[in-house]
């Protein structure tokens, strides 16, 4: 029987994940790092540190080693990634301030289109692909 990847061999490894489960999320215009990390919390396997309007985002994974094996939930990385990728997709606006949510929503919509535009003028003018701009 065909099973997810409960623990990343590598970062590599966790990366080409990575990348496989942005494309099925429709996130492949966003720049998305794992890092593994002891996250000192017995009841969170991930966290995700998003920048929505660049769309930029860190996934932090703990390891399978920081694990605590006495919950009743089974570590399984490749669902942790799976997990914080939908927070980018469900929750990626910060709601600081005062201001509508209409608001808030339509100047990050704006933003990201802004970087957008300027990621494909640049991608355009010296043949770049997306890639280029992942500093890792």
């Amino acid at each position: 029987m065909n099973q997810p990847i409960m623990e990343f061999e590598s970062t590599e490894q966790a990366q080409e994940c990575l990348k496989e489960w942005q494309g099925r999320l429709f996130l492949n215009d966003w720049i998305i790092k794992v890092m593994f990390e002891d996250l000192n919390d017995t009841d969170r396997f991930g966290e995700v540190e998003i920048a929505s309007a660049i769309k930029c985002a860190v996934i932090r994974i703990s390891p399978k080693s920081e694990y605590n094996s006495s919950t009743l939930v089974k570590y399984c990385a490749e669902k942790t990634i799976v997990h914080e990728l939908c927070h980018i997709v469900l929750d990626y606006v910060d709601f600081q301030g005062n201001k509508p949510i209409e608001a808030v929503v339509f100047e990050e919509i704006q933003h990201q289109k802004v970087e957008q535009m300027a990621k494909s003028l640049i991608m355009a003018k010296y043949d770049l692909p997306f890639d280029w701009f992942k500093n890792f």
